[in-house]
């Protein structure tokens, strides 16, 4: 029997009110094996930031370049599952990087022929441990709207995801994570804070233990009201970020 529950989506997760500050989260630990591992596996260790991009331009310039679509169609046959699997993972690494260069045009021609590559290969799937496919090429679009300061199109954005459609657990926490950088450069304190307990209840061990997930809960804890910063305060103390 096909079940009537709607999909769980970054939008649904956060729309709870804000719980009692003695309320605590259900913290569940990610899968063994890291998506970075995964990754790694399949296009080598994670080389440094520029290192990235360069690669990424120069797969991109040779194989996409312009006329992303015209270009992947007219060599359709040339391309494999595999292929476009590793092709599109090496893409979103650079937009990523590029996006942390503010380097805003190379950032969203890179993030848009990663989706190009993701249509064509259709599913979402897991080649070359890649984890690569149309979810993942829109879970990088949020990412890489937050970095460039683009809240308002990272909400967007992630709003449109279906949670249950991302498989690595690790992926899903930092969805969220991204949706809570993204509400905190708007000013919404609570659903910062809300897309963070959403994270920790996906992968406590992932939002526990990044430096950078740190860094934003003492953002929010700084700069949100009090009636938010209280609660903040008793997450900070449960992931254990000093002040």
């Amino acid at each position: 029997m096909t079940s009537s529950r709607p999909a769980a989506t970054a939008a649904s997760m956060l729309s709870r009110r804000l719980p009692h500050p003695a309320t605590s989260a259900l913290g569940l630990p990610p899968e063994p094996n890291s998506a970075q591992a995964r990754t790694a596996a399949a296009v080598g260790d994670a080389p440094s930031s520029d290192r990235t991009l360069r690669e990424a331009l120069d797969l991109y310039r040779t194989i996409g370049a312009t006329g992303h679509a015209a270009r992947l169609d007219r060599n359709v046959s040339s391309h494999t599952p595999d292929s476009l699997s590793v092709y599109g993972s090496l893409l979103l690494r650079g937009a990523i990087a590029a996006a942390q260069q503010d380097k805003r045009q190379t950032a969203h021609e890179l993030v848009n022929e990663a989706d190009v590559a993701a249509r064509q290969l259709g599913v979402d799937g897991n080649l070359r441990w890649t984890a690569f496919g149309p979810t993942n090429a829109t879970l990088h679009r949020v990412s890489v709207s937050v970095t460039l300061g683009d809240a308002g199109t990272a909400v967007q954005v992630a709003r449109g995801i279906d949670l249950s459609a991302i498989t690595v657990t690790e992926r899903k926490a930092n969805l969220l994570i991204d949706t809570a950088r993204a509400f905190l450069q708007w000013g919404r304190h609570e659903k910062a804070y809300l897309a963070l307990r959403s994270a920790e209840e996906v992968a406590h061990e992932e939002v526990a233990g990044r430096p950078a997930v740190h860094l934003l809960v003492r953002q929010l804890m700084t700069t949100a009201p009090p009636s938010i910063r209280r609660a903040a305060e008793l997450f900070a103390a449960r992931i254990g970020v000093s002040r």
